[in-house]
């Protein structure tokens, strides 16, 4: 058995955000995410065929989602639940300091 921190820290590259798949199975996969200011590109948005459910673990961060608009903004400790198809961007992250996301996507196929 090895064992692993969600905290364990590495050279953070402030121009692309970071994905690593902490474990992956036929129905989920579950993701830590760091972030440096980065957020989606503003002509773009998310709109996923599989449940998310995302937990900011440091920094902050803002969500955006349509239909209808609104914005969700997160703090150290925020979860929130995104349905299937549920359109979403990530609206603003702390280009001072690191926001550490970690994401649950759940497929229903």
């Amino acid at each position: 058995m090895r064992v692993n921190n969600i905290y364990k820290t590495y050279e953070i590259d402030k121009e692309n955000e970071l994905f690593e798949t902490l474990f992956s199975g036929k129905k989920i996969k579950i993701e830590k995410i760091s972030s440096f200011g980065q957020a989606t590109p503003a002509d773009d948005c998310y709109d996923q065929e599989w449940d998310e459910w995302v937990l900011v673990l440091r920094g902050n961060a803002v969500i955006r989602f349509f239909e209808p608009m609104e914005d969700v903004v997160m703090h150290e400790g925020d979860f929130v639940f995104i349905p299937a198809n549920k359109r979403h961007r990530v609206e603003y992250t702390d280009p001072e300091k690191i926001t550490l996301w970690l994401a649950v996507h759940i497929f229903n196929d």
